[in-house]
């Protein structure tokens, strides 16, 4: 899954647990949109992160996409433009600012063992906008993105392919009919009515618990949908959202599944991981 591949649009399931889970409780720790940038130089919440999986011990981590934010690839800027010049990094230091929240977060893992998983999001989806906008350099940007994954032991999901554990499904995003993300106040009721299993996404940074009974002949049978917020330092708001009121969870969750079903939830504020894991406390 962490090979080097061209973008793909098709959407795919992966599955990452096996028959013999299926009666299992699996812990998974769900660490929303980081947006991690060279405009976000302190990486300490990356070790935050580990530091709590190390405490709590999950069976598998899923980082839900926009890991990065890409501004180095973005088609809102033109290369061509004052702003571009300005304000628009370059691709490496992008790449450079990644490998140091990467790195940050296996030093605070240490020596413990755990699977994780990373679902590429829209932002991540820019890099392959800029390769397709530039033939000549196509796959460069993937290759630097993939390496840096591989060298800290993240399977990388691709964009719009949803990771399957215990029977639900992981994705930065659940993709609509037009081919486009769900977004929006509602979109996780839209998601809920529409979907036959469970499903846990970002995307939106505003948390939600949403639980849709079925008709059914298996008694309370329900679907459930989690969107986790996102994991950005507190109150930080991304550029393109400055004037925007936008309700922001900033928050890592915990789940607990079984009998194919999202039964638990725990979320774990910045706020709560900067008291815990800061640097006051080793």
């Amino acid at each position: 899954m962490s090979q080097f591949r061209l973008y793909d649009l098709q959407p795919q399931v992966i599955s990452a647990t096996n028959n013999c889970m299926a009666n299992k409780i699996l812990k998974v720790l769900v660490i929303g949109d980081t947006h991690d940038s060279p405009d976000i130089p302190d990486k300490s919440r990356f070790g935050w992160f580990a530091k709590h999986i190390r405490k709590t011990k999950p069976d598998i981590v899923v980082q839900i996409g926009d890991f990065v934010t890409l501004d180095s690839c973005t088609h809102y800027i033109r290369d061509d433009s004052y702003t571009a010049k300005i304000d628009k990094p370059i691709f490496m230091k992008d790449m450079e600012s990644m490998d140091l929240a990467m790195e940050e977060f296996n030093y605070y893992l240490g020596k413990y063992k755990v699977k994780k998983y990373l679902t590429l999001g829209n932002h991540e989806k820019r890099m392959f906008r800029k390769e397709d906008a530039n033939p000549s350099f196509y796959g460069m940007c993937q290759k630097e993105f993939y390496s840096i994954c591989r060298d800290y032991d993240w399977e990388v999901v691709p964009y719009g392919e949803y990771l399957m554990l215990g029977g639900v499904g992981f994705i930065h995003a659940p993709i609509n009919p037009m081919g486009k993300e769900y977004g929006g106040e509602a979109s996780e009721r839209q998601v809920a009515n529409k979907s036959k299993i469970d499903i846990v996404f970002g995307h939106s940074h505003r948390a939600q618990d949403n639980r849709v009974s079925k008709i059914s002949p298996i008694k309370n049978d329900f679907t459930r949908i989690i969107n986790v917020g996102c994991a950005m330092p507190h109150n930080h708001i991304e550029s393109y959202a400055k004037h925007s009121l936008t309700g922001w969870t900033y928050q890592i969750c915990e789940l607990k599944i079984w009998d194919n079903h999202i039964q638990e939830v725990n979320n774990i504020s910045m706020e709560t991981l900067e008291r815990d894991y800061g640097k006051k406390k080793s």
